[in-house]
């Protein structure tokens, strides 16, 4: 017969209204407990004493390189040396479009980069080149294959700027793609009157772009998301010494959101070689212990109230809450016992704890004192590779330089991955995207609004209908922002199966599912869609670091989805198709 096991707590309770009773503490015979302390052994204990001076040494080694990408193949080149002045989010989120592809996309950024052009240079040459210019690279009117697929309020605004103001982008591959090295001369300024003056406006204008839009120029240095993997992948490193290796932290799956030490393993056997100007130092200090101290800790004097804002008599556990009840049986008998020791080092360093001295009331002292986290319990310890375990360096305390809080706009961009059992297929859904006008696109909206448009242009009712039969419905029942991924044979049998995002009509018309080489093809894994499905936004985020500057860069996020899907995908079906007269 299987065993019933039940947990009782017994908790003190006065029936007495009168108080008097409990505050005289009545003592009737001191020596019978003094006789019982000896009994059970309390005279002889050896911890009895509590700490008030304590001497340490450590290890400190500040992260010197910062790796974009996967770690397991680079080049020297893709190397950054780090500074602390940039905190860490925006080095591996931030999208390094370059400006010319994000103006593109986004043609109100074009407007207005082509309208500060206008007002950096100065009076004189704006009334004497402005008419050129418009003429040059102005905002060209949109062609019927573009207005088909524009929305109503991009198509508007569109409408509206053609013809009537300066194109950035136009303007800006110009600039860059001069073969001389004076760029007002390729824009038609005069080369000896007035091109020392357009070429000042040209240097602050490409400085803005860069601030406003993204690199002018190409990005040199690998980015730190993986289409494959719809998550970030980086690796930062500390100095090489001679006394022990280089310790490479890497974070091969970052989601995005929130970056910190529990985002990076350490890579054992791997390293970054390159020549570094900061190098670890040991550091030696002393100070006094403090006990540890939270809210609802027990008093450690007898007529001292306690607070009443926490109760831990009030906290409710389940039969099988066993952690919830030795947590608290832990903090009111044993947090007492504990002591804090604080260490003040620099944010974006790995700390490592050489030795402790603790000194205590009676003048004894504890030297070498070895920590307690073992292989089989452990805390804040950074993550190893089992098979490598043992060639681990001694553990040490991970402080990256995060952002503790930062600003999210509203996703710019959300795409869903999800399946589809009921049609075996894997699908991208593009929820929102940025629209030519950079304002949020509602792409099921959008399709609603077209369908609506083609359902006028139809012949009226009452016409001959007649039957036909189709294989599959793939033209007509899925809008165009659900985007098929279509599973292909892995090149070795060994490789993971991947999913093939199928758009040749190029009906993408968000950033996350066209970050490929033109001609080619996306290509997910096909465990980064599970039959939960995964969610991946595009946000704008703004934070300030801790010397007061600020950083405004565009990142991702990967999360859970919402499971699975239905697109209306059918096979082998009969339909009713209006005879066209």
């Amino acid at each position: 017969m299987a065993s019933i096991t039940t947990w009782m707590r017994l908790e003190p309770h006065s029936r007495a209204a009168d108080m008097e009773a409990g505050l005289e503490m009545r003592i009737h015979d001191p020596l019978w407990l003094l006789a019982r302390q000896w009994q059970f052994g309390e005279f002889h204990g050896e911890d009895t004493g509590s700490p008030v001076w304590a001497e340490y040494s450590r290890d400190e080694m500040p992260i010197t390189f910062f790796l974009p990408g996967s770690i397991e193949s680079f080049t020297p080149d893709d190397v950054q040396e780090y500074s602390h002045e940039t905190p860490l989010e925006y080095l591996v989120e931030r999208e390094q479009t370059s400006a010319q592809m994000v103006m593109a996309s986004n043609r109100r950024l074009a407007v207005e980069a082509g309208q500060h052009f206008l007002r950096l240079l100065e009076a004189t040459l704006v009334g004497k080149y402005r008419r050129k210019l418009l003429n040059d690279f102005g905002l060209k009117p949109l062609t019927g294959a573009e207005r088909n697929n524009l929305d109503k309020e991009s198509l508007a605004f569109l409408d509206l700027m053609a013809g009537r103001v300066i194109d950035g982008a136009r303007l800006l591959d110009v600039i860059q793609g001069a073969s001389t090295t004076n760029p007002a001369i390729s824009l038609g300024f005069d080369p000896i009157d007035d091109a020392p003056i357009a070429n000042s406006a040209i240097a602050d204008w490409k400085d803005w772009c860069m601030k406003m839009a993204g690199p002018v120029d190409p990005p040199q240095s690998r980015a730190s998301w993986n289409p494959a993997r719809m998550e970030y992948s980086c690796a930062l490193a500390t100095p090489i010494e001679s006394n022990f290796d280089q310790i490479v932290l890497a974070a091969a799956e970052y989601p995005g959101g929130h970056l910190d030490w529990y985002s990076f393993d350490e890579a054992v056997g791997k390293n970054i070689i390159k020549t570094a100007t900061k190098q670890s130092q040991t550091i030696k200090d002393a100070t006094l212990p403090t006990a540890l101290s939270f809210r609802g800790l027990p008093a450690s004097r007898l007529w001292e109230f306690e607070d009443a804002k926490v109760r831990f008599g009030s906290i409710t556990a389940a039969p099988t809450d066993l952690a919830r009840m030795l947590l608290v049986e832990f903090l009111i008998q044993y947090g007492n016992d504990f002591f804090v020791i604080p260490i003040e080092s620099d944010t974006g360093s790995l700390v490592r704890i050489n030795g402790l001295k603790v000194i205590n009331t009676f003048g004894d002292d504890a030297d070498n004192i070895s920590p307690f986290m073992k292989d089989d319990w452990r805390m804040f310890a950074l993550s190893t590779d089992s098979a490598a375990k043992s060639n681990a360096s001694a553990p040490a305390l991970f402080l990256p330089p995060v952002i503790s809080q930062d600003f999210t706009s509203p996703p710019i961009e959300d795409l869903h991955l999800l399946r589809d059992e009921i049609a075996n297929i894997a699908w991208a859904v593009e929820r929102f995207v940025e629209s030519k006008c950079g304002k949020p696109l509602d792409r099921h909206e959008e399709y609603q609004a077209r369908q609506a448009r083609l359902d006028g242009d139809r012949n009226p009712p009452g016409q001959q209908s007649t039957l036909v039969y189709r294989l599959d419905t793939w033209d007509k029942s899925h809008p165009d922002f659900w985007i098929p991924l279509l599973p292909i044979s892995p090149a070795e049998e060994e490789s993971p199966m991947q999913l093939e995002c199928h758009d040749p009509q190029n009906h993408s018309k968000g950033l996350l599912l066209s970050e490929h080489a033109p001609g080619t093809s996306l290509y997910l894994y096909d465990e980064e869609v599970p039959r939960t499905g995964a969610q991946v936004t595009r946000t704008q985020q703004y934070s300030r670091w801790y010397d007061g500057g600020m950083f405004v860069w565009i990142g991702r996020e990967k999360r859970l989805g919402r499971g699975e899907g239905s697109s209306g995908l059918r096979n082998d079906i009969v339909e009713t198709v209006d005879n066209v007269q």
